[in-house]
C-alpha cells in the first residue's frame, strides 16, 4: 500500500483584465487580487496481485472562502472530487494476445467549486483505456475514452453529456 498527501497553502493571485471593443471608443482595465484558499489533496494505490491495482485520490478546495471579487462571492463553494481507478499493468511475458495490454478503469465524481443558478454543479465520469507499448520497452501509447455527465437540466439549467477520447505517447521513461 502507497500513500501520499499535499496541502497548497493559501496565496494571493493578481489579476489585471483588460476589455476591448471592435469599433467601441471605450476600453477598459480592471484589476484586483484574489486571496485563494488552501487546497489539500490526498491518494492511495495498493496492489491487489502481481498485475492488478487499485487506486484512488481526493481533492478538497475552500473556495467558499475565495476573496477578491464580490461578484463571485456568493456563488463560491468548497469544491470536491474522488476517483477510483483499476488497472492491469502491462505485462512482457506471454499471456496470449490482448491479455498483455494494459486495462484501465476509472470513475470520478466532482462537485464544481461555484454554484450555478443558485445550485451544486456535480460531474461524473467514467473511462476505459489501454496502452501500446514501444519497442525495447522504450515508452507507450495510451488511449482512453471517457463519458461524463455533468449539471442537471432541471437544478443548473444546463447539463452536458461529454464524450472524450484520449491519445498520449510517453517515451524514453527511464529513472537513474
Amino acid at each position: 500500500l502507497a500513500v501520499g498527501g499535499s496541502v497548497t497553502f493559501a496565496h494571493d493571485l493578481d489579476v489585471s483584465r483588460k476589455t476591448s471593443l471592435a469599433g467601441v471608443v471605450a476600453n477598459g482595465t480592471s484589476q484586483w487580487t484574489y486571496d485563494v484558499p488552501e487546497t489539500y489533496r490526498g491518494g492511495f494505490q495498493a496492489r491487489l496481485s502481481d498485475r492488478w491495482r487499485l487506486g484512488g485520490d481526493a481533492t478538497l478546495q475552500l473556495y467558499d472562502k475565495l476573496e477578491g471579487n464580490p461578484d463571485w462571492a456568493d456563488d463560491a463553494v468548497k469544491e470536491y472530487s474522488a476517483c477510483l481507478g483499476l488497472e492491469r499493468v502491462i505485462s512482457f511475458e506471454r499471456h496470449g494476445g490482448k491479455n498483455n495490454l494494459p486495462l484501465r478503469l476509472g470513475f470520478r465524481y466532482r462537485r464544481w467549486g461555484h454554484l450555478v443558478n443558485v445550485a451544486e454543479v456535480k460531474e461524473q465520469t467514467f473511462s476505459i483505456g489501454t496502452g501500446f507499448p514501444f519497442r525495447a520497452k522504450m515508452g507507450m501509447l495510451d488511449v482512453a475514452l471517457s463519458y461524463s455527465m455533468i449539471g442537471d437540466q432541471t437544478k443548473n439549467l444546463m447539463e452536458s453529456n461529454v464524450w472524450r477520447m484520449t491519445v498520449s505517447v510517453t517515451g524514453l521513461e527511464k529513472w537513474w
